[in-house]
C-alpha cells in the first residue's frame, strides 16, 4: 500500500514539473522546495533508523540551510 501511495506522489510531482515546462514557461518554479523537503525527509528517516552524531550534525545543517532559504 505504501508503495502505491509513494508512486502516486511521484506521479503528482511529474505532472507538476510537466505543467511548468509546457504551460507556465514564464512563471517561477515551485519544484525547488519539493526536492529539498524530500531530501530532508529521507535524511530524517535515515537518522531515525540508525542515529549517529554525524547524521545529527548533517541534518541540523540541512535544516539550518532550509530555514535560511525560506
Amino acid at each position: 500500500m505504501s508503495f502505491i501511495v509513494g508512486m502516486l506522489l511521484v506521479l503528482a510531482m511529474v505532472i507538476q514539473k510537466a505543467m511548468h515546462r509546457i504551460h507556465w514557461i514564464k512563471g517561477s518554479l515551485t519544484m525547488v522546495m519539493t526536492g529539498s523537503i524530500t531530501q530532508l525527509m529521507l535524511d530524517m528517516g535515515e537518522l531515525f533508523s540508525n542515529p549517529t552524531t554525524e547524521k545529527i550534525t548533517d541534518l541540523s545543517t540541512v535544516i539550518f540551510n532550509l530555514a535560511d532559504y525560506v
